[in-house]
């Protein structure tokens, strides 16, 4: 996608009925520095139907997030059209809605079969809940700390923090976690 902004010049970008100018997205820096930025980019479904992540990440460490849509294009069943529905920073919070935040569904990642939910971005805060293996949540990720907020599977107020690496992210999980996903995502979704 960033190649296809550089090719065709691109120099705005529409997020959630808003225009932002390219520049403004990308720390001040020039179209051409703002690409040569980019040190890997990586594309990703979260849950709903249709959808995708797009991640840049940046040679400082930090990601730019975006939210994209897709549907069918022209005749060809197999070609999507994308569109890009929302801009989230490195701490995954909207660029166009304050306080808003990117939120993906998970299942967790640990042998014991559940993880703690900590009141702080530490394991040595307050558990203030459990995640068990069959349960989905929602997560908003962070290039900025290896501790993610964390959501119940309605996607309401935060509840707490969960390290990283103990989160499954959607496109690794059982194909039964997956499908509960789906389902619980798409269907509020609507």
């Amino acid at each position: 996608m960033y190649k296809q902004h550089k090719e065709k010049g691109i120099k705005t970008i529409s997020v959630g009925g808003n225009i932002y100018a390219l520049k403004d997205l990308c720390f001040d820096k020039s179209k051409d520095d703002f690409f040569s930025m980019i040190k890997s980019k990586e594309t990703y479904s979260f849950g709903y139907n249709l959808s995708s992540i797009l991640e840049l990440k940046f040679n400082d460490g930090s990601s730019l997030y975006y939210e994209l849509w897709s549907d069918y294009a022209g005749e060809n069943e197999n070609t999507y059209d994308y569109e890009i529905v929302q801009i989230y920073d490195t701490e995954g919070e909207s660029l166009a809605v304050k306080g808003d935040y990117l939120k993906c569904g998970a299942g967790i990642n640990d042998p014991d079969g559940y993880v703690n939910v900590r009141s702080k971005k530490s394991a040595k805060s307050k558990v203030v809940t459990q995640i068990t293996k069959d349960q989905i949540f929602l997560y908003t990720p962070s290039s900025k700390s290896n501790w993610w907020k964390v959501y119940l599977k309605d996607g309401g107020k935060c509840v707490g923090y969960v390290y990283k690496d103990k989160i499954l992210p959607y496109r690794k999980c059982s194909t039964k976690i997956k499908e509960k996903i789906e389902h619980e995502m798409n269907c509020e979704a609507y």
